[in-house]
């Protein structure tokens, strides 16, 4: 996924504020809000993502429930102000996905555990692809409450590899 903020010309027509009152609690007219906004523009502006507003959204998906409070996601979340691991996520997108991408200042990968913790004898999770999905909702309706934007993305050319992730060696799966 890339996250971005609006072009600035596109701004000023969303007012995010008027509606919401608690970010990790959406009220139903605040969600229709959101599917009336969630437009994918066509330019991206490069302008840098505070790491306070990327802590928000983490912390949106972490609220999320799960299969046993499993919470079986990792965020791998490389920003262009640090160039190695922003091309290291980038070089693993199509082609015709890094043309655009490359401006984004934040992209962001969601991996699934799919087995359970120990008190579960680490059988495998059937549930945690579904749980993943329930996270990124929660980070994009996160997203669209300041104002910002995400373009779900899933043309990769190959995955990250695992030796670059620490999390991969704990039995993450992309």
């Amino acid at each position: 996924m890339i996250l971005s903020q609006f072009p600035k010309t596109k701004t000023e027509k969303f007012n995010t504020t008027s509606s919401w009152k608690n970010p990790l609690i959406p009220s139903i007219q605040f969600i229709n809000y959101c599917n009336n906004v969630g437009v994918s523009p066509l330019a991206l502006s490069n302008k840098p993502i505070a790491a306070e507003t990327i802590c928000s959204l983490l912390e949106a998906a972490r609220w999320t429930a799960s299969c046993y409070n499993e919470q079986p996601w990792h965020f791998i979340v490389p920003i262009q102000e640090n160039p190695t691991q922003f091309n290291q996520l980038l070089s693993c997108l199509v082609e015709a996905n890094q043309v655009w991408a490359k401006h984004a200042p934040v992209l962001m990968i969601a991996v699934a555990k799919l087995n359970f913790e120990n008190e579960k004898n680490g059988n495998p999770n059937c549930h945690a692809i579904y749980d993943v999905g329930a996270a990124v909702c929660s980070l994009t309706i996160q997203v669209t409450s300041l104002g910002l934007f995400v373009h779900q993305i899933g043309g990769f050319e190959g995955l990250p590899r695992r030796e670059n992730y620490t999390i991969f060696q704990r039995g993450m799966s992309q």
